[in-house]
């Protein structure tokens, strides 16, 4: 039996997750940071019988011991791109340990013939870089939007897939709630239903969040997207298949 930790949150690592639990010879944990109502409550969106850890290790020596203790054979760190943290304390904790670990990260949308962007390095540089006057979609999560609010003189609509905690409410805007589907036309009627003039947005990869990029191109509208921090460097794949191939390949090893 290969015991596997599987660092989730992503559609890719629930993706991952259904594909592992077809397979006997795996026992998987399932790991979520609890930032949503659905993670905290254990729940999923293709719920699998995989053991469930909601919330943090207490940092590197609390991940170790959770890595000893439950006798973890493979790490999967198929966390979003933007929480990479994590990613860097599984390597600190990992290094005397040495397990084999796997990054599993969508692809970062790339500048296409059309689109108006404006880079930014991380938070405080896409606040900086905004428009005095203008308005714009927020399209960040919830835990960093409130960052936003010291632009009084820009107005946001702020979107999440769930609602911003009080403190953290921008007074200058409006929050709505949203999951992403990929529906272009509906990315396009809400920009033009809120008159909004631009987009603000990590680059976070992947499909189902594409469509506020295209809406915006389409539209001829700016986006200020945010880069992805540096993470560790470890061997990386970009989809399913090939994070199978490789789990199985360990797999073999460890039973050799």
């Amino acid at each position: 039996m290969t015991r596997i930790l599987l660092l989730g949150g992503t559609t890719e690592a629930r993706e991952l997750e259904a594909k592992l639990t077809e397979f006997s010879e795996f026992e998987v944990i399932v790991s979520l940071a609890g930032r949503t109502q659905a993670a905290r409550s254990g729940t999923s969106l293709n719920p699998t019988d995989a053991t469930r850890h909601i919330g943090g290790f207490g940092g590197v020596e609390g991940l170790k011991h959770f890595l000893v203790q439950e006798d973890i054979n493979i790490i999967l760190d198929a966390t979003h791109p933007f929480a990479n943290q994590i990613s860097w304390n599984v390597v600190a904790a990992n290094e005397e340990l040495a397990l084999p670990i796997l990054r599993i990260e969508r692809s970062a949308w790339q500048w296409q013939a059309g689109d108006k962007w404006v880079r930014s390095p991380d938070l405080t540089h896409a606040v900086d870089a905004l428009t005095s006057g203008k308005r714009y979609l927020l399209a960040i999560g919830r835990q960093e939007a409130h960052q936003f609010a010291r632009r009084g003189d820009c107005w946001f609509l702020s979107r999440s897939i769930e609602a911003l905690p009080t403190e953290y409410q921008i007074p200058n805007g409006q929050q709505i709630l949203y999951q992403p589907d990929g529906d272009l036309d509906a990315e396009c009627d809400l920009l033009a239903k809120y008159s909004l003039d631009g987009v603000i947005c990590k680059n976070s990869g992947g499909e189902s969040g594409y469509a506020k990029i295209l809406a915006a191109r389409e539209l001829g509208l700016i986006v200020h997207i945010i880069e992805r921090p540096n993470s560790p460097d470890q061997t990386s794949v970009d989809n399913i298949d090939t994070a199978l191939l490789w789990i199985s390949n360990q797999s073999v090893d460890k039973t050799a």
